[in-house]
């Protein structure tokens, strides 16, 4: 069974990482590789798409982000063993090429086109994987099938993440992080083995790093507790790449591409929802509020694998949270008076909350400290 490498614009952030990428596709033994667009190379720079994003406007500051856009590539690619031709096409293409969604996608193409020639692998264009319907919104099904045509008879090749093509044939990209979601189509439709999923993090972390400096990877996690936090902001992974994944029998691994660490599983394997999941989504099952019990006795629920919250939005991760679990950890908030509105829990091993923006990251730290690093699992 095939493999499929995924990486993130953090590890092809300029010519030394695209080496260092290359290197861990040939280590993990990867048939299909799946590319996002260059990163920022410092904290200060701005990512190639949002350079893009700024090419594709009007006036003076476009024409200037279409230049800057086409030296960052040119920088990355003097470094490297590849056709310089190829290259010099992306360029003009981004100085000269015309539509939003168009000039978007040539950062990813242009990793392809480096990543392809890097391997030896050959390039797949993404617009013949990921499709769209009439209605412009991302068909899963139409996508796979259509990732199964374009790959068929391929044995190792490197696929342009992030954009695919409308019911027109032009070119459309997806949300941001939407290469997530092109590795995702290419696993379900070459039945890959696994989906690895290479960032610049050593796993899924058990609460953002930026609240939590001591939390630290989650060895596993079933796939509708990894769709509730990467929705609730752990940006890790796209939301919409899990729910793709979820009870198809493709595992997803988080990890880094620069450390040797193993990374999170994400599996839907022995998971009780898995099949209702695959079919129609993770189940969601809305709570009674209000819940006014809750002392934060870990004894009496299942253990807490991990938390995330952004703009108001928060979830847990159990391995098989319930009405009893989720009481307990509501309540205790209550008590710590964080305001807690339409609680649910999301298949099988995820409950998710909304709150005041204001509370959002109170209540991610005081989750982790109590549930997790007291009684879950970060010490393991």
């Amino acid at each position: 069974m095939p493999k499929v490498i995924k990486f993130g614009g953090s590890s092809l952030a300029d010519g030394e990482k695209f080496l260092s990428a290359a290197a861990k596709a040939r280590a993990e033994n990867a048939d299909f590789v799946v590319v996002s667009a260059p990163g920022k190379r410092n904290p200060g720079e701005k990512k190639l798409t949002d350079l893009l994003s700024e090419a594709a406007g009007n006036g003076p500051f476009a024409a200037k982000a279409r230049c800057e856009a086409a030296l960052r590539l040119d920088g990355i690619a003097r470094r490297l063993p590849v056709d310089r031709s190829v290259v010099f096409r992306i360029e003009r293409e981004i100085i000269y090429g015309n539509g939003r969604d168009f000039l978007l996608s040539r950062g990813e193409f242009f990793s392809a086109a480096v990543m392809s020639s890097l391997l030896g692998f050959e390039f797949a264009d993404g617009g013949k994987a990921v499709r769209f319907g009439k209605n412009g919104e991302f068909d899963i099904k139409k996508s796979v099938l259509h990732a199964k045509k374009s790959l068929s008879g391929k044995k190792n090749a490197v696929i342009p993440g992030f954009y695919g093509r409308d019911a027109s044939g032009k070119i459309k990209t997806l949300p941001r992080g939407g290469s997530d979601i092109t590795g995702a189509v290419v696993a379900l439709a070459t039945g890959a083995e696994a989906y690895l999923n290479c960032t610049d993090v050593a796993g899924v972390m058990r609460a953002s790093p930026a609240l939590v400096a001591d939390a630290a990877a989650a060895d596993r996690l079933c796939g509708c507790a990894m769709y509730g936090l990467s929705s609730a902001g752990a940006e890790v992974v796209h939301p919409e790449a899990v729910r793709a994944l979820l009870g198809s029998g493709v595992p997803l691994i988080i990890k880094s591409t620069f450390g040797k660490q193993c990374g999170t599983l994400v599996s839907c394997a022995g998971c009780k929802s898995a099949a209702q999941c695959r079919a129609n989504g993770p189940r969601e099952i809305a709570l009674t509020m209000p819940i006014t019990t809750g002392n934060g006795d870990c004894e009496k629920i299942s253990p807490v694998e991990a938390v995330s919250g952004k703009n108001g939005k928060v979830a847990v991760a159990s391995p098989e949270m319930n009405r009893r679990t989720a009481a307990e950890i509501i309540g205790w908030l209550a008590r710590l008076r964080i305001k807690i509105v339409r609680p649910k829990i999301v298949g099988c091993g995820c409950l998710m909350f909304e709150t005041e923006r204001d509370f959002t990251e109170r209540a991610v730290v005081a989750l982790y400290r109590r549930f997790v690093a007291k009684c879950g699992g970060a010490a393991d």
